[in-house]
């Protein structure tokens, strides 16, 4: 007789299995939280609380960065496979900063490169 096999998906940071349901969930739950932002910046667009927003934008990101860090620092397979998974994040994130840098430079070329000629 076979065992069973269900797919579940193994988060190497947390160390947690996690089923195709829950993480629908989760993704959806993101995704309508984005979008009932949206919603509420165009509803209050003009409240001067709204205004401030920005500013509060970039102290929020340090902090989730901060409890990430935690985290991973707390588990103890990423501490001992970091010389193989730095390496791993090292070249996606080295790929992707240079891919974004060179989008970024050509888009800017292609749209604000262009001088008009004068009559």
């Amino acid at each position: 007789m076979k065992e069973r096999t269900i797919n579940l998906h193994y988060n190497r940071i947390f160390a947690t299995k996690y089923n195709d349901s829950y993480l629908f969930i989760h993704m959806f739950s993101l995704i309508l939280t984005l979008i009932a932002g949206v919603f509420l910046g165009r509803i209050f667009a003009n409240n001067k609380l709204i205004r401030h927003i920005p500013k509060l934008i970039f102290p929020i990101v340090l902090v989730l960065l901060f409890i990430m860090g935690i985290a991973i620092g707390s588990n103890p397979d990423i501490i001992n496979n970091l010389d193989t998974l730095g390496l791993e994040a090292l070249i996606i994130t080295s790929g992707a900063l240079l891919g974004t840098m060179g989008g970024a430079y050509a888009l800017g070329k292609y749209l604000f490169g262009r001088k008009e000629a004068k009559a």
